[in-house]
């Protein structure tokens, strides 16, 4: 089957079709496109509405705050002080924000404080209305641009102008309120009073003047205490009080304003006293021990050269860690040198003793001499008691308590026993009278006892080694009481 041609008009009919289809696609498009732009615009002058407003608040507030530096700090010479009136004094208000001890040196006599300084006063001159310049009501310049106290620290073991090239912020408010606060390490020298190290208490002072005359700058303190809020504790020190005055000292008939900080300072004695002073007083206390070693031991003169050895070597320890002045002469040092001169004296008399000792035993036969070896001062005494007590004579009605005082005398116990017996049956005497008798009896045996005790203390008493560990001891115990109460005592 054949397809049926189109004709002439058909075809121009269908063309014209076509031709209208991709016109209208074609309008669809352009207004599409129209449409993404418009949003695009839309978008763009949304986000330009937002930001056009900050960007010109902020380039009027940049615009104040410079027109403002300007106008405030350019007209005015920094060398002038911020009176109208210039015959008049500023006056500065003083505040110190004390953070730590950094260190005390006794040997230099040296302290270093690390604290903050609030110096404030009031600027006639830089004044405005903050409505003028968009509600700026503080500016911060530096230091450099504007009037500020020149500051000496006139104890200061550094500079002295510590805060010549301090470049911390002032702060200026819009009524002419002007703060500074410079803070820095401050080393200065301290007058250090060790005559009781370790339990002594310093006063530092720290001297804060103007390079201006007094009648120019007027320094008050606001409050009179450093303050202590942020101060971190310091392991050998204790901050116990602060003050702060004002003085006005004369130099070469010129007044000035000057500050005075002073504070006190006690020492924490604990680390000293365990690791010195307790050993110390240790060694001296068992060097007495030497007169109780025995004599042939052949330890008594190195035992003796130890302890002066360990005692000298802690008194150059504590030496060294204190000021090479004689001023204030520590009493510590006093107290380890007598103790060096106790302890050599111990060393002395033991050599001493012992060559005493061995002279004798040189010119004492060898029997004799053994004999001795074994007879101490007990022994001899109960021996002299043995003796002396033979000659008692029994009486009445005691003689087994006399005879058994006496040892060795059994068999003589028993026959004075019998003869008591017998003679109380063929005599008239009363139970009264024995009772009386035997209390005699016990009397004296009391009176035995007590002088054989006497006998061993006194023969204790004789004996040299005694007598010198009682004395060293003695001379020890009044030595350490004495420089321990002025150590304590302020």
């Amino acid at each position: 089957m054949q397809s049926r041609p189109y004709t002439v008009n058909q075809s121009i009919c269908l063309s014209h079709r076509r031709t209208q289809a991709i016109q209208r696609l074609m309008r669809e498009s352009i207004a599409a496109v129209h449409v993404t732009r418009m949003c695009v615009a839309l978008r763009l002058f949304f986000y330009i509405g937002l930001i056009s407003p900050s960007a010109l608040i902020l380039a009027s507030t940049y615009n104040d705050s410079a027109r403002l530096y300007a106008d405030i700090l350019k007209p005015f010479d920094i060398r002038i002080r911020p009176l109208k009136n210039q015959s008049e004094p500023i006056t500065v208000y003083f505040q110190m924000f004390l953070l730590n001890i950094l260190n005390i040196d006794e040997v230099t006599q040296q302290v270093d404080l690390n604290a903050w300084i609030n110096f404030s006063w009031v600027d006639e001159l830089r004044t405005w209305d903050p409505s003028d310049y968009d509600r700026v009501s503080l500016i911060h310049p530096m230091p450099l641009d504007t009037w500020r106290p020149r500051i000496l620290v006139s104890n200061s073991v550094a500079k002295r102008d510590l805060f010549e090239d301090d470049y911390t912020p002032l702060y200026i408010s819009s009524d002419g309120r002007s703060k500074w606060f410079p803070g820095t390490i401050f080393s200065i020298s301290c007058d250090i009073d060790i005559r009781h190290y370790p339990f002594d208490s310093q006063t530092c002072t720290m001297y804060i003047m103007t390079q201006d005359f007094a009648t120019n700058i007027n320094f008050y303190p606001d409050p009179s205490t450093v303050m202590t809020g942020n101060f971190k504790r310091n392991g050998e020190w204790d901050l116990m009080s602060t003050q702060v005055i004002t003085s006005t000292p004369t130099f070469s008939n010129a007044a000035f304003s000057r500050l005075e900080i002073s504070m006190v300072l006690k020492r924490k004695p604990v680390f000293f006293v365990v690791n010195t002073l307790v050993p110390t007083m240790f060694i001296s206390a068992i060097s007495s021990i030497v007169f109780i070693l025995p004599e042939d031991s052949g330890e008594r003169a190195s035992f003796a050269i130890t302890m002066l050895l360990s005692l000298s070597v802690f008194l150059s320890t504590v030496s060294s860690q204190l000021p090479q002045n004689s001023e204030n002469f520590p009493i510590i040092i006093s107290y380890l040198f007598s103790l060096l001169v106790l302890n050599g004296t111990t060393v002395f008399v033991t050599v001493l003793h012992l060559r005493c000792r061995q002279k004798k035993k040189e010119s004492t036969p060898k029997s004799t001499g053994k004999e001795a070896r074994h007879v101490g001062p007990v022994l001899s005494a109960r021996r002299k008691r043995h003796f002396h007590n033979v000659s008692i004579q029994p009486i009445w009605g005691s003689g087994e308590k006399q005879l058994a005082a006496i040892p060795g005398e059994a068999n003589v116990g028993q026959s004075f026993q019998k003869q008591d017996i017998a003679q109380r049956k063929n005599s008239l005497i009363s139970d009264g009278d024995v009772t009386l008798a035997r209390e005699t009896t016990t009397d004296h045996s009391k009176q035995r006892n007590n002088s054989h005790g006497n006998s061993v203390v006194m023969a204790y008493l004789k004996d040299p080694n005694v007598l010198l560990f009682v004395f060293i001891n003695t001379a020890w115990l009044i030595l350490t009481t004495y420089f321990l109460v002025e150590l304590i005592s302020p």
